[in-house]
């Protein structure tokens, strides 16, 4: 009978060997799957000793859980093995009192989409991944935004907002914005306001990439963030955008480009109520 049980160390092989009959051996899980067994949950249904299917379980800024990583053996499909993924995440964000779900599905992975919508989530909003140069220079420390009550005000007024539903990527999670979001990310350092732009962006340590969210500033919210890169003495910048036609645009007229991964990531969520 298949269960489902938090994965260790020894189980590195059999979900390798997974990652590679699911997605391939350029899956970028194989990167990062060390670190990825030693540092957060990873859950897996096992039957008869093999390991059919995995996801990971990670905490978002808001204390939502996130589910990522979400992989099933070409062998295991069709058996309910993703669906005793997300029970098992339910269950825990129900015992630990955690406001919501949230993932992310590709665009044409229609699959993964009807079983989301089918087991309680519901469609937020649709993103693409950018990158694009560093820009030297320019971003001071006083361009910070040390209360964060000037960017949820840009935020509240943006089309950034609007086309994302309210919500932003960080820290390779999604989470609604609030004005307790934008206060946080200013006590982290991590709010550059300069003109009309408002940029969250934050950097990891031993990366040579920055990472942003925009808040506000349209095409000049996006430039910010390079040059927010630049300051940071990084390489590059991503972001995860809105799928909205003006925003794309801005993002080309400001050398931005569509990353290896994430062009069309649709973001779904389900609340999580106490039983």
């Amino acid at each position: 009978m298949a269960r489902v049980r938090i994965a260790t160390s020894e189980d590195l092989s059999q979900i390798a060997d997974l990652c590679r009959a699911a997605v391939g051996a350029d899956d970028y899980v194989l990167r990062y799957l060390d670190e990825m067994l030693g540092g957060r949950t990873v859950v897996v249904v096992e039957e008869g000793g093999r390991i059919g299917a995995m996801a990971g379980l990670t905490e978002c800024a808001d204390r939502a859980l996130w589910i990522g990583q979400m992989r099933t053996h070409p062998g295991y499909r069709r058996r309910g093995f993703a669906r005793m993924l997300l029970e098992h995440a339910r269950t825990r964000a129900v015992r630990e009192a955690r406001p919501a779900l949230r993932l992310w599905a590709g665009g044409h992975n229609i699959a993964s989409r009807t079983l989301f919508e089918t087991t309680g989530f519901r469609e937020v909003a649709s993103f693409t991944r950018m990158t694009a140069p560093a820009l030297r220079g320019r971003a001071q420390r006083s361009d910070m935004d040390t209360r964060g009550r000037r960017a949820y005000r840009m935020w509240r007024q943006g089309l950034y907002r609007r086309a994302g539903a309210g919500y932003l990527a960080y820290e390779w999670h999604f989470l609604p914005v609030s004005l307790r979001t934008t206060q946080m990310l200013a006590a982290r350092g991590q709010v550059f306001i300069s003109g009309r732009a408002a940029v969250a962006a934050w950097v990891e340590e031993g990366d040579k990439t920055a990472y942003a969210s925009i808040l506000s500033g349209g095409r000049a919210g996006l430039v910010a963030a390079r040059r927010i890169a630049g300051w940071h003495r990084r390489r590059r910048v991503e972001v995860f955008l809105p799928r909205h036609r003006t925003i794309l645009a801005w993002a080309s007229q400001a050398g931005f480009v569509p990353a290896a991964w994430g062009r069309h990531a649709v973001l779904y969520e389900r609340r999580v109520r106490r039983s």
